[in-house]
């Protein structure tokens, strides 16, 4: 096993990932876009955010089961599709795109956490909703049942003593009804929504990722490092809703990378 120290060897296996998707949606006419820091990055830096070590896509909730299939089948075999359901480490009703040849470490997740993830690629669903974002709404539900899902596994070392009360009885009142009972709940939630919005549940900006299918618009081709990937159509729009003035850099103390140690295996049959 042997320690990957360059960001730039991270930023070459995410691409080598994004590649080998984008070739299975473009040969099945699934349409998809580039969401948060990687539109950021192909319309600023025409590529990676230079100290950003993951990439973020986005599939409209009518394709997402057929999408999730086909990679199944058609990626090259040291690529793995992991979901909730499959992998202790993802919490949401989203992917990830692994490569088994590899294996990261992030500190959020428990120690005991037993499943293998290498270096990958977030594709999400996107599910049609309407813009209410009020204490009761459909979209705060959501957003609050997986926020609350998350204290299943991920570490409490170090956090507050009522994050800890919160966790233990998560736990205890899930038991009975099995540890993915808040996900089945929150993907039926999602994906029955209607509107002329399109919401990613599951994204990092939360509440701020529901956007109107007018920005998203249909996907256009942009570049990002050496080849053409879906993105935004209106993608000023998009990139002030999620970051105001996006053309600026944040401030050093901003600059964060998700993976602490991330390591090469090599490669089996």
């Amino acid at each position: 096993m042997k320690k990957i120290d360059s960001i730039d060897v991270i930023h070459s296996i995410l691409l080598d990932i994004a590649k080998a998707f984008h070739l299975v949606c473009t040969n099945n006419r699934i349409p998809y876009y580039m969401l948060g820091g990687t539109m950021l990055g192909a319309i600023r830096h025409k590529g990676f955010i230079p100290w950003d070590d993951d990439m973020d896509f986005g599939v409209p909730r009518e394709y997402y089961k057929k999408c999730i299939n086909l990679l199944e089948k058609e990626l090259p075999f040291y690529y793995k599709v992991e979901t909730a359901y499959k992998n202790d480490k993802i919490i949401g009703d989203f992917i990830k795109i692994q490569d088994t040849r590899t294996l990261i470490k992030e500190d959020k997740y428990k120690s005991n956490t037993k499943n293998h993830i290498g270096v990958n690629i977030d594709v999400f669903p996107l599910d049609e909703t309407n813009n209410k974002k009020g204490p009761f709404s459909r979209n705060r539900i959501i957003q609050f049942l997986s926020s609350i899902d998350g204290y299943r596994l991920f570490s409490l070392k170090n956090r507050p003593f009522s994050k800890k009360i919160i966790a233990l009885f998560i736990k205890i009142v899930l038991f009975p009804f099995g540890k993915h009972s808040i996900l089945k709940i929150t993907k039926k939630l999602a994906s029955s929504g209607k509107g002329s919005f399109l919401a990613n549940h599951y994204g990092a900006w939360k509440m701020k990722e529901i956007i109107s299918k007018s920005i998203m618009g249909t996907p256009q081709l942009y570049l990002f490092e050496d080849m053409e990937y879906f993105g935004v159509e209106k993608y000023d729009s998009y990139l002030v809703h999620l970051y105001n003035n996006w053309k600026e850099l944040p401030p050093l103390e901003k600059r964060k990378v998700h993976i602490t140690d991330s390591y090469e295996l090599g490669i089996s049959e």
